[in-house]
């Protein structure tokens, strides 16, 4: 089973990946993290407060769905959240550039790796 260390290798190995964290969203505290995109402990903060939001809306809203992931996109940027479903609060945050990065491959890559994550 991957650690995050591999996790954060194999997501940084996509095309287009600026940067990647493994993000505890409890406390907002960056448990790794690659890449050369500047800011991205502060980013993997500020995306806790909008797993918060997010999770907040979802439960007063009465969505019975499991949330897979959340896509924030810039000009120049894809953001991509993706929770881990076996660690309540945890996330993945990865950062790809809009125009090499593959938007369905990156999801499928974090989708992976939060399934196969042993930590």
């Amino acid at each position: 089973m991957p650690n995050i260390s591999h996790t954060l290798s194999t997501l940084i190995a996509l095309d287009g990946a600026l940067a990647a964290a493994v993000v505890d969203g409890n406390t907002g505290q960056v448990l790794g993290k690659t890449g050369s995109a500047e800011g991205v402990e502060l980013a993997a903060n500020i995306n806790t407060g909008v797993l918060r939001s997010k999770l907040h809306g979802v439960k007063h809203l009465d969505i019975q769905e499991d949330i897979e992931d959340i896509l924030i996109t810039s000009v120049a940027h894809y953001h991509l959240v993706t929770f881990i479903a076996h660690k309540p609060g945890f996330f993945i945050y990865t950062v790809l550039d809009r125009q090499i990065g593959n938007l369905g491959a990156a999801r499928y890559a974090a989708s992976s790796a939060q399934q196969s994550i042993d930590w």
